[in-house]
């Protein structure tokens, strides 16, 4: 019993310190100088609570409708355009270096599995949603 005990509570001290998400320190120095400004320009403009961004960090995106107006303020604040495309220039511009190579095809890939919603707030969110499940280790949410 006392070594189940400490295997559980090793595996959980593990899961604890694993961190999806890709660190503020690798953002570049684009990003990392628009995220402030972003995150309460949009916070502010969604009515969004803090503590929805933190669950979307994990992976838990539930259903909420000011979580995606915040996640639409924040693609179409950055990389989708007044067409509703997403400018590859701009991706390519602040784009982590970290993630240069892989970010700007996850991000097309996923735009294109919602091209049928026509709602652009809910296919931006599906999009973080499949960015987050292609790229869990590199997702940016801030």
């Amino acid at each position: 019993m006392f070594h189940a005990s400490i295997c559980f509570l090793l595996t959980l001290s593990c899961c604890a310190l694993a961190k999806p998400l890709l660190s503020i320190e690798d953002y570049g120095d684009k990003l990392k100088g628009m995220v402030h400004m972003l995150h309460d320009t949009c916070v502010a403009r969604s009515g969004v609570d803090d503590s929805k961004i933190e669950e979307m960090k994990t992976g838990k995106f539930g259903s909420d409708p000011k979580a995606k107006k915040y996640v639409h303020c924040i693609w179409s604040s950055t990389v989708i355009g007044d067409n509703g495309d997403i400018d590859m220039d701009m991706v390519k511009e602040i784009c982590p270096p970290k993630i240069k190579d892989k970010a700007p095809k996850i991000l097309q890939d996923c735009f294109k599995k919602g091209s049928g919603e026509p709602n652009m707030e809910n296919r931006l969110y599906e999009m973080t949603k499949c960015i987050y499940e292609a790229d869990t280790d590199d997702f940016i949410m801030f």
